[in-house]
């Protein structure tokens, strides 16, 4: 009795530790799928690659690893779950790579802007840093926009180090804003905003944002949140209707579309480049084969010299038409046919 007792104790304790470690396995199982970083939604034209520079098809709820590069066409946007609490809109027009580490996260900024969404302060052994080319902002718990100056920076058409300005704004929250070239640090609160030219050498002052301030893609993504939208007016006493931030969205995206268009009106009109051969059959006949006996030097008769010397009074110069692009090594190889001295 004693030991039926005993045996129905142990396989009550067994099947306790079985359910605990199926609980802890599945909870592990979750925290990992919730950390991964994921491209959750896209609108428009949007190109994924990897840390290799090779591009990826798009996927639904696409896992993005480290160094993978994520660029927005004109009038297109992306969602990215950095982790359950961490979200990022890309503006259009924008390119960022996103680097992790254990619990240290990175998004580079390389052109464009880019919204962020951080609903839960991180934990004390967690970082999540947004850089530009000049500028850090560290992030702990909070909402705002950080990138280049739409207007001055997207025109340059997603070069690095382009230049232009940097704009940050904090709708809710606080950010720490480090700008190493210059040893500035500072704590930049709700409602408050920086304007920094790349190529300045001068530390930027915070100064009061207002809903005109608000970039309309962030605008969008505030006003379609009622949660974040309330944090925001909370925050900051700005309400953003959701009609207003469409319009400030089309409006910012026919300013963007207008300098676009300049910049294609700029560039050099498309030149008709020939498929025909670049040097034309009649100007150079292939050359007659020797042999080494007769490529020695030999001094002609008076006779051949004077034929010679009649042949190349009375024969005109041969020209011959170039079509470009042509290679350094077809100029040389024109030179060297007919002992040519010139090509133009």
């Amino acid at each position: 009795m004693k030991r039926k007792l005993a045996a129905r104790r142990l396989w009550a304790l067994l099947l306790v530790c079985a359910m605990s470690l199926s609980c802890a396995l599945t909870a592990s199982a979750q925290s990992a799928k919730a950390a991964s970083m994921q491209l959750m939604k896209t609108e428009g034209t949007v190109h994924v690659s990897n840390n290799t520079g090779k591009d990826l098809p798009l996927l639904e709820k696409m896992r993005l690893y480290n160094g993978y590069t994520i660029t927005t066409g004109a009038a297109s946007y992306a969602w990215i779950n950095l982790d359950d609490t961490k979200l990022i809109k890309m503006d259009a027009l924008s390119q960022i790579s996103v680097h992790k580490s254990g619990k240290k996260l990175e998004v580079r900024v390389d052109s464009g802007m880019l919204f962020f969404d951080i609903s839960e302060p991180l934990a004390d052994d967690e970082t999540l840093n947004i850089r530009t080319s000049t500028t850090i902002v560290g992030i702990r718990g909070t909402s705002g926009y950080f990138g280049y100056n739409s207007l001055r920076t997207k025109s340059n058409l997603h070069m690095v180090n382009s230049p232009g300005e940097i704009q940050l704004g904090v709708t809710d929250g606080k950010v720490i804003c480090r700008i190493p070239n210059m040893k500035s640090s500072q704590v930049v609160k709700n409602g408050q905003g920086i304007k920094l030219e790349v190529n300045s050498h001068i530390a930027p002052t915070p100064t009061k944002i207002t809903v005109v301030d608000i970039p309309g893609f962030a605008a969008m993504q505030i006003a379609s949140n009622p949660d974040l939208a309330q944090r925001v007016e909370s925050a900051t006493g700005l309400k953003i209707p959701k009609e207003a931030a469409k319009t400030e969205l089309i409006s910012d995206q026919k300013t963007v579309q207008q300098a676009l268009d300049i910049i294609k009106s700029q560039m050099p009109k498309n030149v008709n480049i020939s498929t025909s051969p670049v040097w034309g059959e009649s100007s150079f006949p292939p050359a007659a084969e020797t042999s080494p006996a007769s490529s020695k030097s030999e001094k002609p008769s008076s006779s051949e010299a004077s034929d010679a010397d009649e042949s190349s009074s009375s024969s005109p110069p041969v020209s011959s038409e170039l079509t470009m692009p042509v290679s350094a090594s077809e100029i040389q190889e024109a030179l060297d046919v007919h002992d040519r001295v010139r090509v133009d």
